[in-house]
């Protein structure tokens, strides 16, 4: 009797009821491993994305390479796209160079090396200007090996040759050893102009190619004799294969035609269409 009972401490600062979270040393009494996983988890991190893995990784797209067919985002967004393959292995996979949006900007490219044989794809109709000064509005191929065709996604493209109505203009000028081929594409005189005149070079019209609506006349460039759709000159040699054909083009006059061959020149037909000329 006499003695006080003391009675326990009573929580401060807590109601009843309240949610109570630990302590950082009792998480760390509860979790004695947690610094150490979060250490592993770190290396595992800096080890996926290491200096090294990233070089690994470029080198994967590297092996993409962009001079590959396909491998350009860019391919077939303007109106020529040119390519090439090799000139010791005919069977090589086309290089891409690149996307041109005339004939004037791809043939400079193409004057950059001569060696190799080039694909020019056209991706949509275009026209080649009646004028372009100060320079000639013919497209100048010379010492070239190259084919002319439609992009396969587009079907037969058409290129017309426009005229100022004042001059007829040939389209090309195919010379010095070039060899030219055209393939599933259409070719329009607008009426009026030549395609191409060929100087000691050879150019074949293949499956599909279209010539169409070219108006030729008797004239004389320099004391030389021209005006045909196509004129063959000394030393040429143009082939006319199955699936080519040429319809609804003019004559002006008795001293020229469709075709013109010089002495010395070479005209192949093997098979191909004449209509309504």
């Amino acid at each position: 009797q006499g003695e006080s009972v003391e009675e326990p401490p009573k929580d401060e600062g807590i109601n009843p009821g309240e949610q109570q979270f630990p302590s950082e040393e009792e998480k760390e009494i509860e979790n004695p491993l947690a610094e150490s996983h979060q250490g592993d988890l770190l290396d595992d991190v800096q080890d996926n994305f290491s200096i090294d893995n990233l070089e690994d990784q470029q080198e994967n797209v590297l092996e993409l390479d962009p001079g590959t067919i396909n491998s350009e985002a860019q391919r077939g967004s303007q109106a020529l796209t040119l390519t090439k393959k090799s000139s010791s292995d005919p069977n090589s996979q086309e290089e891409y160079i690149g996307e041109f949006d005339d004939f004037y900007a791809a043939v400079d490219k193409m004057n950059e090396d001569k060696l190799n044989p080039y694909i020019l794809t056209v991706n949509n109709d275009i026209n080649i200007p009646a004028t372009r000064l100060p320079y000639s509005s013919v497209i100048d191929i010379n010492g070239l090996t190259l084919t002319i065709k439609s992009n396969t996604n587009s079907g037969r493209c058409t290129i017309t040759r426009l005229s100022d109505g004042s001059i007829r203009r040939y389209a090309f000028n195919i010379s010095n050893n070039s060899n030219v081929t055209m393939e599933n594409i259409a070719f329009d005189g607008g009426n009026n102009n030549q395609l191409a005149k060929v100087n000691s070079s050879s150019l074949t019209l293949g499956d599909e190619v279209l010539l169409s609506h070219f108006l030729t006349n008797f004239t004389t460039n320099n004391g030389v004799e021209e005006g045909a759709v196509i004129h063959i000159y000394n030393g040429s040699v143009v082939n006319i294969n199955s699936g080519a054909e040429l319809s609804n083009n003019t004559a002006m006059n008795n001293f020229t035609g469709i075709i013109s061959v010089n002495p010395g020149a070479i005209l192949n037909f093997n098979g191909g269409k004449f209509n309504n000329n």
